[in-house]
């Protein structure tokens, strides 16, 4: 309700996507939860673990974010996880289509997103990581600038009614007849269709 009523969220941690999927990595799937993952936090895909559990005896899951140039948030940025003392069970992210990267991860794992924003009747932004362990580096490379930069653009992004396209329709097919053109379809998941 929070969101719908045009709220304003940052979400930030490792794991949060493997204890919402019921542990299963990949293309967000059919369960309880699939609704606030893809319509609210607007993530399609994940990869669970890229982090490696490494840790500071163990470093081999280390990884750098960069930021997107121009992005409010995040241009001109590179940042690193440090290796935590709990582990790295940091998660890469595939967004929506009416969401974006705004930090790309220097893994291999085909994913490479470790945070994404989203604006329309409600702000989010949702970063895959270990906030605590990005190193403190000189400005703006540091966990400080990050989340002075996420505040900032929640209190000043607008918003709207409903600024994004509702879900596409799923298995769409186009049949052409004779002076005609049959659309079938499977309905999307989102509830606001209003558009």
């Amino acid at each position: 309700k929070y969101l719908e009523d045009g709220g304003r969220l940052f979400l930030v941690g490792q794991d949060i996507l493997h204890d919402l999927q019921e542990a299963t990595a990949g293309e967000i799937s059919n369960n309880e939860n699939e609704a606030f993952i893809r319509g609210y936090l607007k993530v399609s895909m994940y990869e669970q673990d890229v982090g490696d559990g490494s840790t500071a005896s163990s470093p081999d899951g280390y990884y750098t974010m960069a930021g997107i140039a121009g992005d409010p948030i995040t241009d001109g940025m590179v940042m690193s996880i440090d290796n935590v003392s709990f582990g790295n069970w940091a998660d890469e992210i595939t967004p929506e289509t009416d969401s974006i990267t705004i930090l790309n991860t220097d893994n291999v794992k085909n994913i490479n997103s470790a945070g994404i924003r989203h604006a329309g009747h409600y702000a989010v932004v949702f970063f895959v990581f270990p906030f605590e362990a990005v190193q403190n580096e000189p400005d703006p490379n540091n966990r400080n600038t990050l989340m002075k930069r996420v505040l900032d653009w929640l209190d000043s992004v607008q918003l709207g009614s409903d600024m994004q396209s509702p879900f596409p329709p799923t298995d769409l097919v186009a049949t052409a007849g004779e002076g005609f053109i049959t659309l079938n379809w499977a309905s999307s998941p989102e509830t606001d269709v209003e558009g």
